[in-house]
């Protein structure tokens, strides 16, 4: 009996095919994972480049390449493998963007590889810090992909397996179908940026660090409340990123299977439990898969159409002060990484874009909660973005956080 094998790698999904015109309109649109290797625990170059060499030859999906157009657009898995590469950055304390140029290296899915792999030397955690940074284009990975391929990297450098991950055939599409009844509406442009109006004339965007001791659960939902105390007056729209994994739960893979649920964010925002009851319902819900659906229907749109658009967007949004979505709060859950036995501090740096007021990625290890926050350099000027990063420290703190939080930011 004959049988039809699926091609390998994936069709480039519609949310996929807004990463790679997000590209255009604020490089690098990566996602950036910095692992700290305390003294007097160290990695060689060489070490780390075949620990990422053996992962990426079960990961397929760190060496995908765009083939084809629109709806025929597909993932090809014969693209370039990740690049490993040292830097020295003594003065980088891992705080911000600031000494740390290595952060805004492109990686350009059409020209070269969509993973890149940074073995840092630093200084600002201390004479002999080193960190690894692991930086992968979102088009590509999403963070629960990239979150299994540095769980296989550590696992090859501690001398274990790796276990693998699939680049397709699987996409986004195959998950939410039947999840949701249609594609859901996008937002109305009627949200305010926490951080107040946009100064013109700026570009790029910025990013600060906060590491707190372990928050009481539910966390989200404590954030959600703080950042609420700490915005701007105005209505708040919250964009929550939810895998979809769920519905396949034995499914390895690092393909983009992340939904966005939207939800208007009270003011006053409501207690703990209420805010996590409405949390966990919208997780469970249609409105991630309908985003998926809605977004579909740009494997249609050209890319060069669609980058246009968004630059345009952007600008419109932030000379009107009004956005669908005043922040994304993205949750990456506890990491419990180790390298020889000893815990390994982590954080995400959340992308940032022109039409997004505020990225606020969460991750939690062995030594407290990780928050970052990230926004575009006009939302975030002579101090705003600063100022909210201190007062949220304080109102975490003050909701049970425990001892003082450890904040630098610049």
């Amino acid at each position: 009996m004959n049988r039809t094998l699926p091609a390998p790698g994936r069709p480039v999904s519609g949310l996929e095919r807004v990463w790679l015109a997000a590209e255009a309109i604020a490089p690098p649109f990566v996602n950036q994972c910095v692992l700290t290797l305390p003294a007097p625990l160290t990695v060689t170059e060489a070490a780390l480049r075949a620990a990422v060499a053996r992962t990426a030859e079960v990961h397929p999906g760190v060496c995908v390449r765009p083939a084809g157009r629109l709806r025929g657009q597909r993932w090809s898995i014969d693209g370039p493998p990740p690049r490993v590469v040292r830097v020295e950055a003594p003065p980088w304390d891992a705080r911000s963007e600031r000494d740390a140029p290595f952060l805004q290296t492109p990686l350009t899915p059409g020209r070269g590889p969509v993973c890149e792999v940074v073995l840092v030397q630093g200084g600002g955690g201390g004479a002999h810090t080193q960190y690894i940074v692991i930086r992968s284009h979102h088009a590509a990975l999403d963070g629960m992909g990239t979150r299994l391929f540095i769980e296989d990297v550590l696992r090859g450098l501690g001398g274990e397996p790796p276990l693998g991950a699939e680049a397709g055939p699987t996409f986004d599409l195959d998950l939410a179908r039947g999840r949701a009844p249609g594609p859901r509406r996008e937002p109305p442009t009627d949200a305010v940026a926490p951080t107040g109006p946009a100064t013109r004339g700026l570009s790029g965007g910025t990013w600060r660090r906060l590491t707190l001791p372990a928050l009481p659960s539910p966390v989200l939902p404590r954030v959600l409340r703080a950042l609420e105390a700490v915005s701007t007056p105005g209505p708040l729209r919250v964009g929550l990123p939810v895998d979809l994994r769920r519905y396949a739960p034995d499914l390895r893979s690092s393909a983009n299977l992340t939904g966005i649920a939207h939800f208007e964010l009270p003011r006053p925002a409501p207690t703990l439990d209420a805010l996590a009851t409405q949390i966990t319902g919208l997780a469970a819900g249609p409105e991630a898969a309908g985003h998926i659906l809605a977004a579909d229907a740009l494997r249609r749109t050209p890319l060069w159409l669609m980058r246009f658009a968004g630059r345009l967007a952007g600008d419109a949004l932030q000379r009107r002060g009004r956005y669908p979505v005043s922040m994304s709060v993205s949750n990456l859950g506890r990491m419990a990484l180790r390298l020889g036995g000893v815990p390994l501090p982590v954080f995400w740096i959340p992308p940032v874009s022109p039409g997004l007021p505020l990225f606020v990625s969460l991750t939690g290890h062995a030594g407290g909660l990780e928050i970052a926050v990230g926004a575009p350099a006009a939302l975030a000027d002579a101090g705003r973005l600063d100022r909210l990063c201190a007062d949220l420290a304080a109102r975490l703190a003050d909701a049970g956080a425990g001892a003082g939080p450890e904040i630098s930011v610049s």
